[in-house]
């Protein structure tokens, strides 16, 4: 699912990542937020997931400008589905905390995962650091 960009963002680098949340609540409560400046959400769609285990998950796609760091992104996650009582969540088949901390860790990875699948697929593989 692609989020088109906003024209004033056209010529800034956009990544797009999606969430998969195995709570509805969660989902609608990111998607009908407002996102950090250079961010755009899509409204939550269900997915019905055949692999090992089956599930349905409710899947937001997110798309970020170079300027929207990971630590803004999880602490706007944070922001959204933060409410007394959720303690945890089923995040990308993960079970997370919800802390602030956990959830930065996680946009990281996911915005990682997602550069790195990009650069095999336009054939350019990364850099690896050296070992001496």
């Amino acid at each position: 699912m692609r989020i088109k960009p906003n024209s004033l963002e056209a010529n800034v680098e956009t990544k797009y990542i999606q969430l998969r949340f195995s709570d509805p609540d969660m989902a609608k409560d990111v998607a009908g937020s407002v996102p950090p400046d250079g961010a755009s959400v899509s409204k939550p769609a269900t997915v019905i997931q055949a692999s090992d285990p089956a599930q349905i998950v409710f899947q937001v796609a997110i798309s970020i400008t170079s300027g929207v760091t990971a630590k803004i992104l999880g602490e706007w996650l944070w922001n959204c589905i933060k409410k007394p009582g959720r303690e945890t969540a089923r995040i990308e088949r993960k079970e997370v905390r919800l802390i602030k901390r956990e959830l930065v860790r996680l946009v990281k990875q996911i915005i990682a995962n997602e550069d790195a699948r990009n650069a095999q697929l336009q054939g350019r593989p990364k850099r690896r650091a050296r070992h001496t």
